[in-house]
């Protein structure tokens, strides 16, 4: 059983790798303001391979490896997630602080965005703090309160960034891991409350939250403003209803959309 569902993980991913390289390439020739216009086709493509690279040096690598040297990843993640913020490195955009970038000194190309490795490290260290607390993972403080207090660390810079989805995911995945292992189930009703006030709190005291919130609840009203993306994928839902209106027909990447990096 397990053979076989590593078969049908790899089906599923090389399914919407290739399923978004298609959406990509029928979308992004119609920037205008590019003499390539297969350019954003073509840096997909090189990072794929990049990607399926690394996955190979993972898969052939040791795991105990990985564990061993989960600390190592952990706090790198974390300076660079801490990089984001501090000139030459940082590459702000759109105002988020969410990559590091060597464009200062001459390297353009060289622009990372550390909370995916920030990902993968709480992934390693939840991991192998679950391994290694076996016998103490039915413990509030050693099950619980510790590790989700180390993963809260990534979580609170991304935040700052500001990147929330990412942040809430990695909170999540964080809880599930912590459930899995065994921690008591009675710990995550409090965890889940908690994270609905502090989201909350976070919509509410940001301004730019706060208005595509209110946005959100009266799109029409808000049309050619913070609701135009939502409103545009109304009419887009509407023409061409669930099926589409086929590949490479939609009208909506005619540069009708706002807001590109």
């Amino acid at each position: 059983m397990g053979e076989k569902s590593a078969y049908i993980l790899v089906l599923m991913v090389v399914s919407l790798l290739g399923l978004g390289i298609v959406m990509l390439l029928s979308t992004s020739v119609f920037i205008a303001d590019r003499a390539d216009i297969y350019h954003d086709v073509h840096r997909q493509l090189v990072w794929l391979v990049l990607g399926v690279i690394t996955c190979i040096v993972f898969a052939v690598v040791d795991y105990r490896f990985w564990n061993q040297s989960r600390w190592v990843w952990f706090w790198l993640s974390c300076t660079l997630l801490v990089l984001c913020f501090i000139p030459p490195f940082a590459q702000p955009a759109n105002g988020s602080y969410r990559w590091v970038g060597g464009g200062e000194f001459g390297v353009d190309f060289a622009r990372l965005q550390p909370s995916e490795m920030a990902k993968l490290a709480v992934i390693f260290m939840i991991a192998g703090w679950c391994a290694n607390s076996e016998g103490r993972i039915r413990e509030v403080r050693a099950g619980f309160i510790y590790p989700l207090g180390i993963a809260l660390i990534p979580v609170a810079l991304i935040s700052i960034e500001t990147d929330m989805g990412t942040a809430a995911l990695l909170t999540c995945v964080t809880l599930t891991m912590l459930f899995v292992a065994g921690s008591r189930i009675w710990l995550f009703a409090g965890s889940a409350i908690l994270s609905v006030l502090v989201l909350a709190l976070a919509v509410i005291q940001n301004p730019n939250r706060w208005q595509r919130f209110v946005a959100f609840l009266d799109i029409e009203a808000h049309k050619m403003g913070l609701g135009l993306q939502q409103w545009r994928a109304n009419l887009a839902l509407g023409e061409g209803g669930v099926s589409g209106l086929g590949l490479g027909e939609g009208r909506e990447k005619l540069m009708y959309l706002p807001g590109r990096l």
